[in-house]
């Protein structure tokens, strides 16, 4: 098994030394796996692909304005690109059930998307496990079968448009400007941390586990959701 790279744009005039150049590179290990952190300051495609060559690459993690051809030579090589929205959708279940035991006078939930879907669908119907009431706002246009199908295999009269004051989760789309608490279209509004307390990003718990995690994967990993407002302290 190859190594994890952590690559992040640094600005030209922040090096302190000589070797500061093209880049900084530091080297750790999380959860066992063994982890490249790569602060790109001046490094073209010559030296991000020596990097990956000398290093044994075989997952990534991007964080900010990276060049594209950054995502070029992963491709080339066969390097796995990890944004985190795999997993934030596979351990989906896990996360409603927090949010609703951070809410626990709170009953309600609104779902947010830009379609009715077989994906909306499905969220709906975790959401209804844990809240007591259910309802969605769809950019599409909602048919009559749609409703009856959440009724068929929940019992779940489904409410069409937003309800106050309910827990929100975004599906697609922009979710009207509301405060949403799980958002899958943004993989860096949740971060984890393990048991050192070091926090890391979705898409570097998702390199880490690899396809298909659930919360068992998390548990064996001794991986904890971790809520904090400022993630810009986020290492991995």
């Amino acid at each position: 098994m190859g190594k994890i790279s952590v690559i992040f744009r640094d600005s030209p005039c922040n090096r302190r030394s000589e070797s500061l150049r093209r880049g900084e590179i530091t080297e750790d290990t999380v959860c066992g796996r063994e982890i490249v952190r790569v602060r790109l300051i001046r490094g073209g495609r010559r030296y991000v692909r020596r990097l990956f060559q000398k290093h044994h690459i075989d997952s990534a993690v991007l964080r900010g304005d990276i060049p594209a051809y950054v995502t070029e030579l992963a491709e080339e090589f066969g390097i796995k690109v990890h944004t985190g929205k795999k997993l934030l959708h596979s351990v989906l279940p896990y996360l409603i059930s927090r949010a609703a035991k951070e809410n626990p006078l709170c009953e309600s939930c609104t779902v947010y998307s830009a379609s009715a879907d077989g994906e909306c669908m499905e969220i709906i119907k975790l959401a209804a496990e844990k809240f007591r009431h259910v309802s969605l706002c769809c950019d599409g246009e909602i048919y009559g079968s749609f409703a009856r199908s959440i009724m068929d295999d929940t019992g779940l009269a489904l409410k069409i448009g937003r309800i106050d004051g309910s827990v929100a989760i975004l599906c697609s789309g922009n979710g009207d400007g509301h405060d949403v608490r799980i958002n899958l279209n943004d993989a860096t509004s949740v971060v984890f941390a393990d048991k050192n307390k070091k926090i890391l990003s979705a898409a570097m718990v998702e390199a880490i586990a690899g396809e298909g995690a659930d919360k068992k994967t998390l548990d064996g990993l001794g991986l904890k959701i971790y809520k904090r407002l400022d993630k810009t302290k986020t290492l991995y």
